[in-house]
């Protein structure tokens, strides 16, 4: 029998669950998803692991050059094991990141992930929802580094002395090697 989980919404505090791609069977789920891919996808119907608020050290956003956001989050010690047990174990398997029985994100496990961070890409539809869904995730948020004011004005120094040397350049270029009319 295949199981069918639809989310209903926020009764208690949820966790950020992983599960493990499944071949098929009764200990299967299909969990809700924007993406026909994962719609269609079959994911073991136990979670392989959990994330709450107890076992995530801090969380941070981060923006790519392509506009997209990613979230970084530091996992405890104990659960970090568990991660790099998780992935090792399930190398070429697709791993569902399920919030309130939505899928966020099912990339397929290339390797075993020895790290106490991830990172989860999150496009703009979900990005509201993912943080909605798990207000605790919130609080662990920290700033990122941001450029101080007088790093900003040695930037800018740099960027002028290199268009300064550029526009030098092109016009001692010109007036040595043009050819008189």
């Amino acid at each position: 029998m295949l199981a069918f989980y639809v989310s209903v919404g926020m009764a208690q505090q949820e966790d950020l669950k992983f599960y493990v791609e499944c071949q098929g069977g009764s200990d299967c789920v299909k969990f809700e998803s924007g993406s026909e891919e994962e719609r269609d996808a079959l994911w073991q119907a136990t979670p392989a692991m959990s994330l709450s608020e107890d076992n995530v050290k801090s969380a941070s956003l981060e923006k790519s050059v392509n506009s997209q956001e990613s979230l970084n989050v530091e996992m405890s010690d104990k659960v970090s094991e568990r991660f790099r047990e998780l992935t090792r174990d399930n190398v070429g398997k697709r791993l569902a990141v399920v919030v309130n029985n939505k899928v966020i994100v099912s990339p397929r496990v290339v390797g075993e992930i020895n790290s106490k961070t991830f990172s989860i890409t999150l496009d703009s539809e979900v990005h509201g929802q993912f943080f909605d869904q798990l207000p605790w995730l919130s609080g662990k948020m920290v700033e990122q580094d941001k450029m101080t004011d007088q790093q900003w004005k040695v930037l800018k120094l740099i960027t002028y002395v290199v268009l300064s040397v550029l526009v030098l350049g092109l016009a001692l270029f010109y007036a040595f090697f043009k050819k008189p009319s």
